[in-house]
């Protein structure tokens, strides 16, 4: 059994100590593996998803962890069939406000709020 030990100091001034023991497969067909990525936060796929990616193909394929990838990392155009479709919306209609928070009553007029844009850096707010 091997013991990793750290001792860390709380903001109250303690100082506490931190181990992780980890068993051989031998001893007691179990083991423990911490892995610690540096540049990764607390959801590591997030902050380091190359690296995230590599640690879990490697222990799938029961390689070591430093074995590169070989798979192609490069970011690839999104296919047709997951792409977002974008609804077509005449600009009169996006511009309505079909609801009045607060009103009681159904009005009998149309109510339009948008930015017209005057500028480049300016823009009108019609409502």
């Amino acid at each position: 059994m091997s013991v990793w030990c750290s001792s860390v100091i709380l903001g109250d001034g303690i100082r506490r100590k931190i181990s992780l023991r980890l068993w051989n497969e031998i001893e007691h067909k179990k083991t423990v593996e911490l892995h610690a990525m540096k540049g990764g936060g607390h959801f590591v796929p997030t902050d380091r998803p190359g690296q995230a990616l590599q640690m879990f193909h490697n222990f799938g394929c029961n390689k070591g962890y430093s074995t590169p990838l070989t798979l192609n990392l490069s970011r690839q155009p999104l296919l047709e069939q997951y792409k977002p479709i974008i609804p077509t919306v005449p600009r009169m209609k996006a511009d309505m406000i079909f609801a009045l928070s607060g009103l009681i009553f159904k009005p009998d007029f149309h109510q339009h709020s948008d930015y017209l844009r005057v500028s480049p850096h300016v823009l009108l707010h019609y409502w």
